[in-house]
């Protein structure tokens, strides 16, 4: 008999929190509003975009404004591209691995961060790429130039 009213009061909690608890349904009906006639002139039409992106240009990891201007990015495959006023993409370098930071120093020099060489490359104007600290090895290790070591740079702030 105490089992039976143990149950019966637990049962009692649970449909008494399900009708008046915190999660209980307070149910409203919705009028959606009127749609807006200067609005709906908008949407009548569609239209196709003005521009289609190259299709070879996925996986875009950062985005750097550059001091000419253009917009920066690298790419998964290890390209670093720049985007000018016209919307045209160009090639500016190839780092050999994965460039996932980018950031600019005062005299337009481009800095990466290189996860898949384990280490930060230089990017001159002209696209020559350099290596500037990192061992190529995966570990943690400080000093200078290419006896300093990193695991996975993933980012650079100058």
């Amino acid at each position: 008999m105490r089992f039976v009213i143990i149950i019966a009061a637990i049962l009692a909690a649970i449909l008494g929190l399900a009708a008046w608890g915190p999660g209980s349904l307070n149910a409203m009906h919705f009028e959606p509003p009127l749609p807006d006639p200067a609005l709906a002139a908008r949407f009548e039409t569609e239209t196709a975009p003005l521009r289609q992106e190259r299709e070879d240009l996925h996986g875009a990891e950062d985005l750097e404004p550059g001091p000419d201007g253009r917009l920066y990015t690298s790419l998964a495959d290890g390209r670093i591209m720049a985007r000018g006023p016209s919307g045209d993409w160009e090639m500016v370098a190839e780092t050999g691995g994965r460039p996932l930071g980018l950031a600019f120093g005062p005299d337009g020099t481009l800095f990466v961060a290189d996860r898949a060489n384990h280490r930060v490359r230089k990017v001159t104007s002209k696209g020559t790429v350099s290596t500037l600290a990192g061992s190529g090895r995966m570990e943690v290790m400080d000093g200078k130039g290419q006896q300093a070591s990193f695991v996975y740079p993933n980012a650079i702030a100058l």
